[in-house]
């Protein structure tokens, strides 16, 4: 069972944010109100640290082809603006508390119990 479960969360790891969602709500019958918006920053933010990490913060081929994006110049090194940072932080907090109130309305029948701010 161990194994099974942990062959389950490294293959759930490698989706993209939208997939995960769309995942859990085919798999899990999860309602979860996601804004598209969030999402793309969510997806924009996943392939921008791709970048970071495997290519040392340059712009790809790969990501030029992803992201959609005309404004950068491969090999140049990607630029992360501060609104966007705030964006993404933002899109990662509602997300996640959609997820958490998705996962307890399910299970424990309780909408409207939302995490503290602590």
């Amino acid at each position: 069972l161990s194994n099974l479960v942990e062959e389950y969360v490294y293959e759930f790891g490698w989706r993209s944010v939208r997939d995960k969602v769309s995942y859990l709500q085919a798999v899990h019958g999860l309602v979860i109100p996601a804004e598209p918006g969030a999402l793309d920053a969510l997806d924009q933010a996943e392939a921008i640290r791709h970048l970071v990490v495997h290519n040392a913060g340059r712009v790809s081929r790969e990501y030029v082809k992803r992201s959609g994006r005309r404004d950068v110049q491969i090999g140049e090194l990607v630029s992360i603006q501060e609104d966007f940072t705030e964006n993404v932080a933002t899109s990662v907090r509602t997300l996640a508390t959609e997820v958490f109130e998705a996962v307890t309305a399910k299970y424990l029948g309780e909408a409207d119990e939302r995490p503290s701010d602590s």
